[in-house]
């Protein structure tokens, strides 16, 4: 219903606040009036939300600027013009990517579409609906929808321009309300006995809600820290799944062995179209669904405390993190030259192809390492 207006409409207003913000203080103002001749007070509100973005420098320009869109927003939006809205906004974010905000030398990627992580979720889930359909598979399935909203709505925060995605508490909040309910549903199936190595697979009861609700903040946010090279956090959590969907299949776990090998396939495909330069980015919506899911699967199959091991890659890139920044803050120096590691690596020159397959490498080698565990395991009870 939006996606036509709303392309054509898009185009208009970002080649206006182009020349706006390159001196042409009229740009705006004028596009305005004439969309108000034949547009909704949504789309209106819309070319407001831009013009004040790209006002956020200019205090003076940007004060008449907030009365005019808070008349505007003074009556309510009926629900065409809500939709019609909210299709300009996806339209940004599908048509335009996410503004840039990362680091230095990917400059070029400004305006790389987003939001691509919806693509393996929903394979994920068609997976799951037609070979499965099982309460432990929609543990999964409901982490990785968990993760998922969480990411869309930062990256759609994020496209819109008005600031740099959620609120770092509102995320953490909300990743961890996702990881209780999953430990909370973990522990109702009967996923509480985990193995630990030199100690069995003890029992944690309910404390699987307060294991998993850890786990899950610290899995998605490294994947997250990972998103950060063309292919890599898709090359290595495939390596992940991949092994996962091994384990899977030694234990005869049905829904574990689909959903794990639909994201194998699915993240696969997608590092390969985005091998370096990408075309799409997964988004938070691709990385932090992945990160959720991979908690669910390791407790599925009882590897939880193995998760370190087995996503080796994605804790030595959150590591390497609070260590330089917890070396800048408190002795005023770093240690890297630039965190998460990967970046380290490019400053040091590293191209990333060679970047991606050396990392590709240590995941693999967690990923064996994990599996060779598991199958010396006999099945947890």
């Amino acid at each position: 219903l939006c996606a036509a207006p709303a392309e054509q409409d898009l185009l208009r207003i970002q080649e206006a606040t182009i020349a706006w913000k390159e001196g042409d203080a009229e740009a705006l103002p004028k596009l305005r009036e004439e969309l108000a001749t034949r547009m909704s007070r949504a789309a209106l509100v819309y070319t407001l939300v831009v013009q004040a973005s790209a006002a956020k420098v200019d205090r003076k320009s940007k004060a008449p600027l907030d009365k005019e869109f808070a008349d505007l927003l003074a009556g309510d939006l009926s629900l065409e013009e809500a939709m019609t809205l909210g299709g300009l906004v996806l339209a940004q974010g599908l048509l335009g990517g996410a503004p840039y905000h990362g680091y230095k030398t990917h400059r070029a990627k400004e305006g790389t579409p987003t939001l691509g992580g919806a693509l393996f979720c929903a394979a994920a889930v068609v997976a799951w609906l037609v070979f499965d359909r099982s309460r432990e598979g929609f543990l999964a399935i409901f982490a990785l929808l968990g993760g998922a909203a969480i990411g869309a709505v930062d990256d759609l925060v994020n496209v819109s321009g008005l600031r740099l995605g959620l609120p770092a508490w509102h995320k953490l909040a909300t990743q961890a309300f996702v990881g209780l309910l999953l430990g909370i549903g973990l522990a109702i199936a009967g996923f509480t006995h985990q193995y630990f190595p030199g100690l069995g697979a003890p029992d944690l009861g309910w404390g699987m809600a307060v294991v998993a609700m850890f786990a899950v903040v610290a899995a998605s946010n490294a994947v997250n820290l990972t998103d950060g090279v063309d292919g890599l956090a898709a090359t290595c959590t495939g390596l992940v799944f991949f092994g996962i969907t091994l384990i899977g299949v030694r234990d005869s776990d049905l829904a574990v062995t689909v959903i794990a090998a639909a994201l194998t396939g699915a993240v696969a495909a997608f590092a390969v179209y985005n091998w370096h330069p990408a075309r799409l980015f997964m988004g938070d919506t691709g990385s932090l669904a992945l990160g959720c899911v991979m908690v669910a699967l390791s407790a599925e199959v009882h590897l939880l405390w193995l998760l370190p091991l087995l996503g080796i890659v994605f804790v030595v890139e959150a590591l390497s993190v609070v260590i330089n920044v917890t070396a800048i803050r408190r002795y005023g120096r770093r240690v890297l030259r630039a965190s998460p590691l990967h970046h380290h690596f490019e400053e040091m020159g590293l191209r990333e192809q060679r970047l991606v397959t050396a990392f590709a490498f240590v995941a693999a080698l967690g990923t064996l390492l994990t599996v060779l565990f598991a199958r010396s395991q006999t099945p947890a009870g």
